[in-house]
């Protein structure tokens, strides 16, 4: 667990998981209740996940031959209690849930989707990928648009939860599944396909695609670092 203390008087702490989904929610619901009570703390709660379809409050019910499809693809799926609508998780991405007490910060629940997609805008621009924000997410240029970044929020008594996850190397036949995020025109990418630049770019060229990938984690893992700069 890293831990760092924050000029506006909050404690930051950053941990790592490797659980499914279900799992991951019941360490999610944990942590949200020790920031309903301290709302000094804040967390930053990574997960490792293996290959799930997440259904957002918005989005339908599974047909039994799709969850028959995606089984034989060892792919789970979870209803979840984030916004939005369907979306797909692996190893391959950068998954985090900010956990935030919103009223300690003094922050509006609109203001922390706009500051969070501006910070994931923001830290993917930094690696010299033309990107931009849209539809609650961001996009990269790579010949077309394509989305890396998705967003999916739930606030509860002013607790944060869920939150976003960045494409470094996921499955990308998996999105085709489904229509990402209920958008119809919607191509989904991987940040490795893009050239970068920046401190990344010779150890990108140099090395293989997984750690490539590795580099990009480790990368937005210390941006994280930088999430409240703009909130104030």
């Amino acid at each position: 667990m890293n831990e760092m203390k924050h000029r506006k008087n909050i404690t930051i702490y950053k941990k790592i998981f490797s659980v499914t989904y279900e799992e991951s929610m019941l360490i999610m619901n944990k942590h949200m209740d020790i920031v309903h009570k301290d709302g000094s703390m804040v967390f930053f709660l990574i997960f490792n996940y293996l290959p799930v379809i997440t259904l957002g409050v918005n989005e339908k019910e599974l047909s039994e031959s799709f969850i028959k499809t995606i089984s034989e693809k060892n792919i789970s799926y979870y209803k979840s209690s984030r916004g939005g609508k369907i979306t797909y998780h692996d190893k391959g991405q950068f998954t985090c849930y900010p956990i935030i007490n919103l009223d300690y910060l003094g922050v509006s629940p609109a203001n922390y989707v706009v500051r969070l997609q501006e910070w994931m805008n923001g830290s993917i621009g930094s690696l010299g990928v033309e990107s931009k924000k849209h539809a609650i997410g961001v996009w990269v240029k790579d010949c077309i648009w394509k989305k890396v970044g998705f967003i999916g929020v739930k606030i509860s008594r002013k607790i944060t939860s869920h939150g976003f996850s960045i494409n470094l190397n996921a499955n990308l036949d998996a999105f085709n599944m489904f229509i990402p995020c209920g958008m119809e025109s919607c191509v989904v990418g991987n940040l490795r396909d893009v050239k970068c630049k920046s401190m990344l770019n010779e150890a990108i060229n140099r090395n293989c695609l997984s750690e490539k990938s590795n580099n990009l984690y480790k990368f937005f893992y210390k941006k994280l670092d930088c999430f409240f700069d703009k909130f104030y």
